[in-house]
């Protein structure tokens, strides 16, 4: 039977998943992206990652932000979202970097892990939805992105979306 101390854990953690949940959830529900900005929504899954100790997060912003329409924010969150989830299921990455730029109507974010990184060649991409849909998603809002990667020093994910 399981110690005293193992179910304590075990509750914990439990705990802590079920709120993990909640917050998650809200962050699905586009919603709550109505009363969030851009970068607020990012740090909060920039927190979220350091809470869960998955990986060592970071985010930076620069320049003044500017209005983006609401849907083509949440298209861009959900690229960013599908990058993340990609770095926290397979790139076995111990660091996490986003930076947000906003200058003279361009939005730019760059972000980064320290991952084992993929072979980017065409054949070995198009087996990957996930990719796929941040392409398709990018060219719904006329947004650039850029996915590179090299083999044991990570992936970067660069978009640049011009207002």
């Amino acid at each position: 039977k399981g110690s005293p101390e193992a179910i304590e854990e075990a509750i914990e953690t439990i705990g802590t998943s079920l709120n993990e949940l909640r917050s998650l959830s809200k962050l699905i529900n586009p919603s709550a992206l109505n009363n969030l900005s851009l970068v607020e929504a990012l740090q909060q899954e920039v927190e979220r990652f350091n809470r869960l100790k998955y990986l060592e997060a970071t985010i930076s912003y620069t320049g003044a932000s500017f209005f983006i329409d609401n849907k083509k924010e949440i298209i861009i969150f959900r690229m960013l979202q599908e990058f993340f989830t990609n770095t926290v299921k397979h790139s076995k990455a111990s660091k996490l970097m986003v930076a947000v730029d906003y200058s003279n109507k361009v939005l730019q974010i760059v972000a980064q892990d320290n991952g084992i990184g993929f072979d980017t060649s065409e054949n070995s991409i198009k087996k990957g939805i996930g990719l796929s849909n941040i392409r398709n998603r990018a060219k719904l809002i006329g947004a650039d992105v850029k996915i590179t990667s090299i083999p044991n020093e990570g992936t970067k994910f660069s978009l640049t979306y011009i207002n």
